[in-house]
């Protein structure tokens, strides 16, 4: 059991059992606060999921409030059914409030309460406690998609906030590199949290995803490849011409998405 979460998952106390068990590490997101800048606050009527009351004012649908897990039940594999690949509330505070916090806030400031998933644009509902979505949330400085949404950064560098849903990351929507026909594996990434880095960046699978974004050579070694998550999500200075660039963040047109029929779950496909 068990499986590893990309270097982000931790645990953080066995008093019951794998419950307790979360992102903990610098990876995760640790701040909610500053404010938003005027150009983010034009951008977020885009998406907006509000509607107008009686007043004239708008008003955003409230975040959904999970009554039961029978979507993992049905969807996720029986090995990766645990506290320890899904995301669940923490005993008292810690970093998963300040994740939940800033996700929740980030979505109520372009007023959505849903999100639609980068590979198959499903329409995914946001709850208002962990697991926060049936999927995952993550950031990246590039925006690869119509769907992700600008949210506030840190630094001078822009993020943006993105999500893939529960059916692409266990395997039931297939998701292939159209390179090198390779499965991405969205099952090392835990279920219902948001990661700080481009999930699909943190796992290349062929030349083409390490391809130099004005040379096309290779920017790392993949046979020799011992960089962190977060760093290949990183500027990178490509060894043979010199670009810096985010050289692996790539456009996620490189996936071919097959998208399963209406109703398929873990018990109709592979389960390992």
């Amino acid at each position: 059991g068990g499986g590893g979460g990309g270097g982000g998952v931790g645990e953080k106390g066995k008093r019951k059992r794998k419950k307790s068990i979360s992102l903990t590490d610098k990876n995760m997101h640790t701040s909610a606060s500053g404010a938003r800048n005027n150009s983010l606050r034009s951008r977020s009527r885009i998406h907006s999921d509000s509607t107008v009351g009686e007043n004239g004012i708008p008003q955003m649908q409230p975040f959904a409030h999970r009554t039961d897990y029978s979507i993992f039940q049905k969807l996720v594999p029986r090995h990766l059914f645990n506290s320890y690949h899904i995301k669940l509330e923490d005993d008292g505070y810690g970093a998963g409030d300040e994740t939940r916090s800033f996700v929740l806030s980030s979505l109520a400031f372009h007023r959505v309460s849903h999100v639609c998933c980068v590979l198959c644009s499903s329409r995914i509902t946001v709850y208002d406690k962990f697991p926060l979505l049936d999927g995952t949330f993550y950031l990246s400085p590039v925006r690869t998609s119509v769907h992700s949404l600008e949210v506030e950064s840190k630094g001078d560098e822009p993020q943006f906030l993105s999500a893939v849903c529960l059916s692409c990351m266990v395997g039931i929507n297939k998701v292939t590199c159209q390179h090198c026909l390779s499965a991405w594996n969205g099952n090392v990434h835990q279920i219902g949290t948001m990661y700080t880095y481009d999930v699909f960046a943190a796992l290349p699978c062929c030349p083409s995803s390490v391809q130099c974004n004005s040379c096309r050579k290779q920017v790392v070694d993949l046979s020799k490849l011992k960089m962190s998550f977060s760093q290949l999500s990183s500027q990178l200075a490509c060894p043979h011409c010199g670009t810096q660039a985010h050289h692996l963040i790539k456009p996620l047109v490189r996936f071919k998405v097959e998208v399963a029929p209406a109703g398929t779950s873990k018990h109709t496909t592979t389960d390992s």
